[in-house]
C-alpha cells in the first residue's frame, strides 16, 4: 500500500513538473512581445558614459560625396538578429564580444570594398588582465536537495594570475546522517 502511495504520489508530482515545464517553454516560444511599452509618469534623464579617450582623442571629419548611400540594418530585422528588444534604429555593424575577464573595447569600423562600397564591421581588442585583481564579486544560492535544504553565500575577492581565491560559508539542514551543517570554505579556482 505504502508503494503504491508513494508511487502515485511521486508520478503526479512528476508528471505536474513537465506539463508545467512544457506549458512555460510553450509560452516562451510562443508569445508575443507586447508592441509598445507604455511608461507612466516622468522619465528620468541619463548622462551618457563618456569613453576615458573622448578627451585625448580629436575626430578626423571626412566628406561625404553627394549621392553616396550609406545602409542601415532594418530595426526588425536587427532586432530579430541581434535579439536585443531596444536596438538602435541607425546601426550599421553589430556583434557580439566573447566573454572576457578584463574589459574588451569595440570599435565600430568602415572600410572601403572593391566595388568602392563603405561596408560596416566591428573590431575588438581585449585588454591583457593584470597579474593581481581586486574583485567585488559576491552572491548567494539557495535550493533543495537530497540532503535538505542547501543555503550558500560566496565571495570572490582575489584573483592571482590564472587563480580566483573564493571564500564560502555553507549551510544544510537534513535528515538522516545529515542533520543539519555549516561549513565554510577556501577554495581556488583555475578556468581553462
Amino acid at each position: 500500500m505504502w508503494k503504491t502511495l508513494f508511487a502515485s504520489r511521486v508520478f503526479t508530482f512528476i508528471g505536474t513538473l513537465v506539463l508545467a515545464t512544457s506549458a512555460f517553454l510553450l509560452y516562451l516560444r510562443y508569445a508575443q512581445p507586447p508592441k509598445e511599452i507604455y511608461v507612466p509618469g516622468p522619465t528620468s534623464v541619463q548622462t551618457v558614459y563618456k569613453p576615458k579617450w573622448h578627451d585625448r582623442i580629436k575626430p578626423v571629419p571626412y566628406l561625404v560625396p553627394t549621392g553616396t548611400k550609406i545602409e542601415f540594418f532594418q530595426k526588425d530585422e536587427l532586432v530579430k538578429a541581434s535579439k536585443i528588444p531596444d536596438a538602435p534604429d541607425n546601426a550599421i555593424a553589430f556583434g557580439q564580444v566573447p566573454p572576457h575577464g578584463g574589459k574588451t573595447t569595440v570599435f565600430a569600423t568602415l572600410k572601403p570594398g572593391a566595388d568602392n562600397v563603405l561596408r560596416g564591421g566591428l573590431e575588438y581588442r581585449q585588454e591583457k588582465m593584470s597579474f593581481f585583481q581586486l574583485k567585488r564579486e559576491m552572491g548567494a544560492r539557495g535550493g533543495y536537495g537530497t540532503d535538505g535544504i542547501i543555503g550558500e553565500v560566496y565571495a570572490r575577492p582575489l584573483r592571482i594570475g590564472p587563480l580566483d581565491l573564493e571564500g564560502r560559508v555553507y549551510g544544510r539542514s537534513g535528515s538522516g546522517t545529515a542533520n543539519g551543517q555549516v561549513g565554510a570554505a577556501i577554495l581556488f579556482d583555475m578556468r581553462f
